[in-house]
């Protein structure tokens, strides 16, 4: 194998391998939403943590926290309809870098695959007015 060979071949590795890394950091920055089960009864509750490993704090909805969406006969999210915000939308149930927050809600919702859908404002105070900076969604479920 000639000089220039082993060359290329140690660049492309090297490449590889920042490429790689990379994708590991890039991929763990971010709002993680992850269930305890992965099947639910229904009327059970449903409990949820929420990690933020963003870097920044992130915080969520006073009118909509979360929100659900359910898988349609055509393998589609569909999000389920909800009235109007009666208030002020503002940021709140804000979760710091590297924190967890957990929460539960009992599972009223119809028979299916849902997954649940959270609207967050990144790098915002609790009070301040709510703006959708970006969106998460927590692992699928089924309501049995």
């Amino acid at each position: 194998m000639t000089l220039k060979v082993k060359i290329l071949l140690i660049g492309i590795l090297v490449i590889l391998i920042v490429g790689i890394i990379s994708f590991l950091i890039l991929k763990s920055k971010t709002v993680s939403i992850y269930s305890d089960k992965e099947e639910y009864l229904k009327r059970e509750s449903l409990k949820v943590a929420i990690r933020n490993n963003l870097g920044k704090t992130v915080c969520f909805s006073s009118c909509y926290p979360y929100l659900l969406e359910k898988k349609n006969s055509n393998e589609e999210w569909e999000k389920y309809l909800y009235v109007g915000c009666e208030e002020e939308n503002v940021a709140r149930d804000c979760i710091e870098s590297q924190k967890v927050k957990a929460f539960e809600i009992l599972s009223e919702i119809e028979k299916g695959v849902h997954r649940l859908y959270l609207s967050a404002c990144i790098g915002c105070k609790a009070g301040e007015r709510f703006r959708e900076d970006k969106v998460f969604y927590s692992n699928d479920f089924l309501i049995k």
